[in-house]
C-alpha cells in the first residue's frame, strides 16, 4: 500500500482482485471506464482504496445475463 499526497490510500489491481474476487482485467476495465478512481504509475494502475470500497459495497448481479427472450408472435409495432 502507498499513500498519496492528499492522504488517500492506493492499492494495486492484484490486491483489489484478492479482496473482491473480480479478475484483474475486469478491475482494469472499471478503472478505464471511470467507475473506480485510480492513478496510473508506469504500466500499472493503482486504485484509490476508498473508491474501491464504495464500489464493492454496492449490490450487483453476478453471472451471465443469459439468453434473450424469444420474439413474440404478435404484430410488430
Amino acid at each position: 500500500m502507498q499513500l498519496t499526497a492528499d492522504g488517500r490510500t492506493l492499492i494495486s489491481t492484484t490486491e483489489a482482485h484478492q479482496r473482491s474476487g473480480l479478475t484483474r482485467d475486469h478491475i482494469s476495465l472499471l478503472v478505464r471506464r471511470g467507475v473506480l478512481d485510480a492513478a496510473k504509475v508506469g504500466n500499472y494502475w493503482l486504485i484509490y482504496e476508498d473508491s474501491f470500497e464504495r464500489f464493492i459495497a454496492q449490490p450487483r448481479k453476478r453471472g451471465p445475463k443469459g439468453p434473450r427472450a424469444p420474439k413474440s408472435d404478435g404484430i410488430a409495432l
